[in-house]
C-alpha cells in the first residue's frame, strides 16, 4: 500500500517484511511520469485497490516512474441505519461501538448504549443500554470507555469519566470521574487511543483548545494536558477544533473545525515530524462521497473504514454512518 504526498514531493510505502510490516518513504522525482492502465495520469488518480509498480533510480535516490493497474477502491458512505444515536466510538477491530442516544423513555439526556457485529459487512446488533453519558471513547480492546457525565447530580457541568471491565462479554464498572482531570470542566468531545495510553480532548473556557494528556500504562495517572494544535492554525481558519483523532505513533490528527460557515467541507488532518511539538500544517479532506460537515471520526486503519458522525445529503441532520475504503490522505 502506497500514500503519496504530492505537496513534499514524498510516497510512503508499507508492506511486509521478514521481521513484519515496515515503512518507507522515498523522494519522488520531480520529472517522475504517472501511467493508470496504460494512460498518462497525475498523482491524483492513484486510488486505493490499485496494485503500483515503482521504479526507483539508486543514484539519483529518487522514484522516477509509477505505473498502476487495475480497478480502484471508491470510498463509499454507508449510514448505520440500525443504531439510532450519535457519537460512535468503535473498538480497534470495529465489531464494538459506543455512542449516545437521546429520547430513551424513563431518561433525562442521553444514555450511552453499545451495539455489536460479526464483521465490517455484518449490521449492527444487540443494542444494549449502558448508562447515562455523553462523547463516549472507548480503548481500542473495549476494556476502558472514558465519557462526559455529572460527578454528582447537582453540578452545574459535566466532567471526564472512566471505567472499565475484565472482558468484552462483562458489563463496565461503576464509573468514576478522572480526578486529575476534574479542574477541566465541560470538556468536548475525548478520544482515547488504541493503546488507551493518549487521550485527547477539547477543554472550554477562556483558553479553549484540542489537547492532549498521556500516561505510562493504563494504572498511571493522566499527565498534565497539554496543547495538542498551535493556536496560529485556529486563528487563521477562524473557526475552532473539535472532534480529533489521533493516530496511534500520534503523527497524524484528523479533526473538525466548527464555527465558520464558509467551509463546505470541514474535516481536516494534519502531520508532524514528531509528537513533542503541536500540530501546524493541515490540509482539509476533499475525498470522494465524504459529507460536508463531519463530527466524529474514528479511523480503523484495519477494515480502512472511517466512522463518522454526519448526514450525506441533509445538514444538518446527524446520523452515524461509514466511510468504506477510505484511506487517510
Amino acid at each position: 500500500m502506497i500514500s503519496v504526498d504530492s505537496e513534499a514531493g514524498k510516497i510512503t510505502v508499507n508492506y511486509k517484511a521478514a521481521l513484519g510490516k515496515t515503512t518507507t518513504t522515498l523522494d519522488l522525482s520531480k520529472k517522475a511520469t504517472v501511467e493508470v492502465n496504460g494512460q498518462a495520469a497525475s498523482l491524483d488518480k492513484l486510488k486505493p485497490g490499485h496494485k503500483v509498480v515503482l521504479d526507483y533510480n539508486e543514484d539519483l535516490a529518487v522514484i522516477t516512474e509509477i505505473r498502476a493497474s487495475g480497478t480502484p477502491k471508491v470510498p463509499e458512505f454507508v449510514g448505520v441505519q440500525e443504531i439510532n444515536g450519535l457519537y460512535g466510538s468503535p473498538t480497534a477491530d470495529g465489531k464494538h461501538i459506543v455512542y449516545e442516544v437521546y429520547g430513551v423513555p424513563n431518561s433525562n439526556g442521553a444514555i450511552l448504549f453499545t451495539s455489536q457485529r460479526k464483521d465490517s459487512e455484518s449490521y449492527f446488533q444487540q443494542h444494549q443500554r449502558l448508562f447515562p453519558g455523553r462523547h463516549p471513547a472507548i480503548s481500542g480492546n473495549g476494556l476502558e470507555l472514558m465519557f462526559l457525565a455529572k460527578s454528582h447530580p447537582s453540578a452545574s457541568e459535566p466532567t471526564l469519566h472512566s471505567t472499565s471491565r475484565e472482558s468484552l462479554d462483562q458489563p463496565f464498572r461503576r464509573a468514576t470521574e478522572v480526578r486529575e482531570l476534574k479542574t477541566f470542566r465541560n470538556p468536548k468531545s475525548p478520544y482515547l487511543t488504541s493503546d488507551g495510553l493518549t487521550l485527547c480532548f477539547r477543554s472550554t473556557g477562556n483558553n479553549a483548545q484540542l489537547v492532549v494528556t498521556t500516561r505510562e500504562n493504563r494504572n498511571s495517572p493522566w499527565g498534565s494536558p497539554r496543547p495538542l494544535v498551535a493556536k496560529s492554525v485556529e486563528t487563521k481558519l477562524q473557526g475552532f477544533l473539535t472532534w480529533s483523532w489521533l493516530s496511534e505513533d500520534g503523527l497524524i490528527l484528523v479533526c473538525s473545525v466548527e464555527g465558520n460557515p464558509k467551509y463546505k467541507k470541514n474535516l481536516l488532518v494534519l502531520k508532524r515530524t514528531d509528537n513533542k511539538t503541536p500540530f501546524v500544517d493541515y490540509k482539509f479532506i476533499d475525498t470522494e462521497n465524504v459529507p460536508n460537515q463531519v463530527r466524529c471520526p474514528r479511523y480503523l486503519l484495519g477494515t480502512k473504514e472511517l466512522f463518522i458522525t454526519g448526514h450525506p445529503k441533509v445538514e444538518p441532520i446527524f446520523q452515524i454512518g461509514v466511510i468504506k475504503n477510505f484511506t487517510l490522505p
